[in-house]
Order: structure tokens, then C-alpha cells, then sequence
């Protein structure tokens, strides 16, 4: 997983384009479910699954992966990774 994959999947999502967003979101996800990564990381890639998805039309996919980012991100223990994770968490829309 790369810093770059989370982006692309962000950027495509914003652009309209959910279906190479939630590819990229997809990858991210599997990669912070196979390997350690950060408590962060995993909520960052929730974020995306659940963006990817609003913008998709996947309303009950979006509610799960929303409520996985919410629950992850409040669990992020450093408090300075958890307001820039909440800062972005709190853009994404509710579907």
C-alpha cells in the first residue's frame, strides 16, 4: 500500500469516478487487513471504502464502512493522528 493508492482512491471518488475509487479503496483495505499497519491507516482506509462507496450509490456499504471509521478513528491513540483523521472524516458525506 502506498500513501499514492489512498489519494487516487480519494481524488477518483471526488471526480465522480467510484468505481476506479473504490478499486484503489479496495486494495488499501486489503493491504491493512493482511499486514501491520497503523491504527491510522486502517481508519483512513475505512474512510475511503466508505467514500468510494456514497459516491457509488452503495448506500448499505457506505453505512458500514462509515460506521467501521467512526469506531476506528475514535480508537486512534495519538491524539494530534486522531483530530487529522476526524478533521477529514468529518467531509465525508452521510448517505
Amino acid at each position: 500500500m502506498t500513501c499514492a493508492e489512498v489519494l487516487l482512491a480519494h481524488v477518483l471518488a471526488l471526480l465522480g469516478r467510484a468505481k476506479e475509487s473504490l478499486g484503489y479503496a479496495e486494495r488499501v483495505l486489503q493491504y491493512c487487513q493482511t499486514n501491520s499497519c497503523e491504527d491510522w491507516d486502517l481508519a483512513f482506509a475505512y474512510l475511503e471504502m466508505a467514500l468510494a462507496s456514497a459516491k457509488g450509490g452503495d448506500t448499505a456499504r457506505h453505512h458500514q464502512f462509515h460506521g467501521l471509521a467512526a469506531a476506528q478513528g475514535a480508537a486512534i491513540k495519538d491524539a494530534e493522528d486522531r483530530a487529522v483523521f476526524l478533521t477529514e472524516f468529518a467531509r465525508i458525506p452521510r448517505a
